[in-house]
């Protein structure tokens, strides 16, 4: 089992990055329901600001780190 402890730290970062995010999906229009006591309209504005702030920046800043330089000459 020893040969394996960095797949074992990839696969413990991912569940907790995946189950952190789908926290934040649920978690986010729960609370501005409840607290905020949004309408439905409002909570699914919410929701596509999110996917609209998702194309806007997750996507290009992913292309940044992935084309860059790796490691330093």
């Amino acid at each position: 089992m020893r040969g394996h402890a960095d797949f074992r730290r990839l696969w413990s970062g991912s569940a907790v990055s995946q189950s952190g995010s789908a926290m934040g999906m649920v978690a986010l229009p729960v609370v501005a329901v409840t607290v905020l006591e949004a309408s439905a309209f409002e909570v699914a504005l919410l929701s596509a600001l999110t996917a609209v702030a998702t194309a806007l920046l997750a996507f290009p800043l992913g292309r940044h780190v992935e084309f860059r330089r790796k490691r330093p000459s």
